[in-house]
């Protein structure tokens, strides 16, 4: 038996030679118990999940080539994440939000405007139309 199936087993198990069963799986009818293990890997949570679009994205066009365009991406696939979280869908809530921004001049919104696009601040009608998909045209 290999060093992980003795660690899994642990303190009061003894390893035994590839093969054997461990003596605390076998019942006194001579049948036997199983134990089902489920092993998740590192890359099944939320947060790995959540990182492996950005990441991929950054390798496959060789990196942000400088700290603004970093910055720039950070900033873009935080508000895109806090988005889907949310249950937002991401094209209609960015429409609205440069929507907002056309209307206020070419600028970005503030003060209470701006709280308006925070899924935490944000006024149910609001959430409930950002999670639609955007009207065509």
């Amino acid at each position: 038996m290999g060093a992980d199936r003795a660690e899994f087993l642990g303190a009061g198990h003894g390893a035994h030679a590839a093969g054997d069963l461990d003596p605390q799986l076998a019942h006194a009818d001579g049948s036997l118990g199983f134990v089902i293990v489920v092993i998740r890997h590192n890359d099944n949570n939320p947060a790995e999940r959540a990182l492996r679009r950005p990441v991929v994205t950054r390798k496959n066009a060789y990196g942000s080539r400088n700290e603004d365009a970093a910055r720039l991406a950070a900033r873009i696939w935080t508000v895109t994440a806090t988005a889907e979280m949310a249950g937002l869908n991401v094209p209609a809530y960015l429409t609205a939000y440069l929507d907002a921004c056309g209307r206020n001049g070419g600028r970005p919104p503030s003060g209470p405007d701006l709280e308006r696009f925070l899924p935490w601040l944000a006024a149910p009608e609001d959430l409930r139309a950002w999670a639609q998909p955007p009207a065509p045209g």
